[in-house]
């Protein structure tokens, strides 16, 4: 058959290709088969879900004297549910040359696989298929970057549902430490997950990584009930409710007088604030006292309670190694090995020195760092040239 096409005639050939797949222990799926397509005619395989179409595993490859073989990792694809598997060629990606055989967008190619798709003309082979696996090792399946909360509600399921599979549960907490940012937090759910597994089996051959995350997460749970403790002494060793005047600073409790989780009633009493607060919305509100040495404190304005106080003052000083404003980041590293500065852009002096802004926290206080990189020597000095100790 021919078909005229404007001043051109192209033949129309029938098309077509066979496939056969091989599932290796779900890891990887061989798509092979034969296909009268012309030499080196582009395929694609793609592997979906059919509720959404959203692909879970793709391959390419070329037709080669009349044979064709692709291998997809499907490490990432659910098992236990139907997927749908697509093998397409399409005229769009093949070379110039080929375009010719095949006629201006496929309109020389015919048979039962060709279908119009966005105008042009494509081959494509349709499968259903299904990778076969126990519900553990379905829910256990690496996660699809491209939708990671549906291999997390996967996950969420089985251990609910098998609570003594304490592996499946480190699985699943190592997971949502990964992929979101207040699982890395006390009393979360992936610290209460780890805290559990390795009560009910310690003895199990965990990853590395969870007996790490659970160290770190004790740890600081019980900084902040020390803290804790410390603010509810210091409540209740001041009957009068008065402001005391000193610079001691400990991390998640005071800044001097200024004291976390307070209300700054008895405080404004003493050292008026500008401005004072409004007590309006839901945003941290930030009054300055001129007189605690400019001390700038945020206040959470639905429960009234101060919930940051942050200085520029030399005036305050950490009790453990004097530490305050002033002080170099080795000598902080020394009492906080956890201190890493995050830096913003450098900006260059007139010259040479590089100067860029940064912080480091260490839980409950934060240290805002500059550092300094000298032109000839390239070495950096950071110093601390403010504190925020912050209600965690």
């Amino acid at each position: 058959m021919w078909l005229l096409t404007g001043c051109t005639i192209t033949p129309v050939h029938r098309y077509d290709l066979s496939v056969q797949l091989t599932n290796d222990s779900n890891r990887t799926l061989t798509v092979e088969g034969r296909s009268n397509l012309p030499e080196g005619a582009p395929l694609e395989a793609i592997l979906s879900t059919p509720e959404d179409g959203l692909s879970v595993a793709r391959a390419r490859g070329e037709v080669r004297r009349g044979r064709y073989y692709l291998i997809l990792d499907v490490t990432r694809a659910p098992g236990g549910q139907p997927l749908d598997l697509e093998v397409m060629f399409d005229p769009l990606l093949a070379s110039a040359t080929l375009r010719d055989k095949v006629g201006p967008a496929g309109v020389g190619m015919g048979g039962s696989l060709v279908e119009d798709r966005d105008g042009r003309n494509v081959l494509v082979k349709r499968l259903a298929v299904l990778l076969p696996m126990e519900s553990r090792e379905a829910a256990l399946r690496n996660i699809d970057p491209s939708n990671p909360e549906a291999g997390i509600q996967r996950m969420e399921s089985y251990v609910l549902r098998n609570p003594e599979d304490t592996q499946a549960a480190v699985h699943l907490a190592l997971v949502l430490l990964h992929l979101r940012e207040p699982e890395r937090h006390p009393g979360s759910r992936a610290h209460a997950l780890l805290s559990r597994a390795l009560d009910l089996a310690p003895s199990l051959d965990y990853p590395p990584d969870a007996r790490r995350w659970l160290t770190s997460l004790d740890t600081e749970q019980r900084e902040l009930e020390a803290q804790r403790a410390l603010r509810e002494r210091m409540e209740s060793a001041n009957p009068r409710r008065m402001v005391q005047m000193n610079g001691v600073v400990i991390p998640g409790v005071q800044l001097g007088g200024v004291v976390m989780g307070t209300r700054p009633g008895r405080l404004f009493a003493q050292f008026w604030p500008e401005p004072f607060p409004s007590y309006q919305g839901t945003e941290v509100e930030v009054v300055r006292i001129k007189d605690l040495y400019d001390v700038h404190i945020g206040i959470d304005p639905v429960s009234r309670q101060i919930v940051s106080a942050a200085t520029h003052s030399e005036f305050y000083r950490l009790q453990e190694g004097a530490l305050g404003v002033g002080s170099l980041l080795q000598e902080v590293q020394e009492v906080y090995p956890r201190a890493r500065g995050k830096y913003g852009p450098a900006s260059v002096r007139e010259d040479g020195t590089e100067i860029s802004v940064g912080m480091a926290d260490v839980g409950g206080l934060r240290f805002e760092l500059t550092r300094h990189v000298d032109p000839q020597f390239r070495l950096p000095v950071v110093t601390v040239t403010g504190l925020e100790v912050y209600l965690p």
